[in-house]
């Protein structure tokens, strides 16, 4: 099975660790996600988001133990219990979460030496679920989709991936969940989306 090595190659942590662990801001809000940004250096990279609402991408070769990571930015106010996604379209490779603020955001990272994180586009959302991606064939057609869970108007709605522009409002009455939690997520299988309320999945058709 997985043996870890307790080798700086193989964990990370910021150079203010214990400032973030005493202050209860350290990294334990979430997973992280693994991105490959083609035509950066280094490419193959891990994101990691802190309670202290930063977003830090970090080299998954060599992690480097107590260190500055590869890149860093302040994207929220605090990180807690959103997952991010991540998706490619043609303009570029993105990661969008929930933030604490009420808010769907999205970041590109750029393909530099080192990569950056620069934002994308960020649009009101009261439910507290992460976001969940589709596209077409992988790369076009992206849409960020996210619900408004919880003490949200129980609809699911669509973002363009590069844009953040509505695709996809909530639809009619028959689109109208009920009894869903605040953390749900989504997620697709078999040209559906699914969504968990108190007492029954809703299934929609994507587009």
């Amino acid at each position: 099975g997985p043996v870890f090595s307790g080798k700086p190659i193989d964990y990370w942590a910021p150079t203010n660790w214990l400032q973030l662990d005493n202050g209860d801001t350290d990294l334990g809000g979430c997973a992280p996600v693994v991105i490959t940004i083609n035509g950066a250096t280094p490419s193959q990279l891990v994101l990691a988001l802190g309670k202290d609402g930063k977003a830090y991408l970090l080299n998954r070769i060599n992690l480097g133990g107590i260190r500055a990571p590869v890149a860093s930015a302040q994207v929220a106010t605090s990180i807690r219990g959103q997952a991010a996604a991540t998706y490619r379209t043609t303009q570029g490779t993105y990661f969008v979460f929930r933030a604490t603020s009420g808010a769907i955001s999205a970041y590109r990272i750029t393909a530099t030496n080192p990569p950056t994180i620069v934002p994308a586009w960020n649009v009101s959302q009261n439910g507290q679920g992460s976001p969940w991606v589709t596209t077409t064939n992988g790369v076009d057609n992206a849409i960020v989709w996210a619900a408004n869970s919880g003490n949200g108007d129980q609809r699911v709605r669509g973002f363009n991936g590069d844009t953040g522009a509505v695709v996809y409002a909530g639809g009619g009455p028959n689109e109208l969940m009920n009894g869903t939690s605040k953390f749900n997520t989504g997620i697709v299988a078999g040209g559906r989306m699914y969504f968990a309320g108190t007492n029954k999945v809703y299934a929609f058709e994507l587009p």
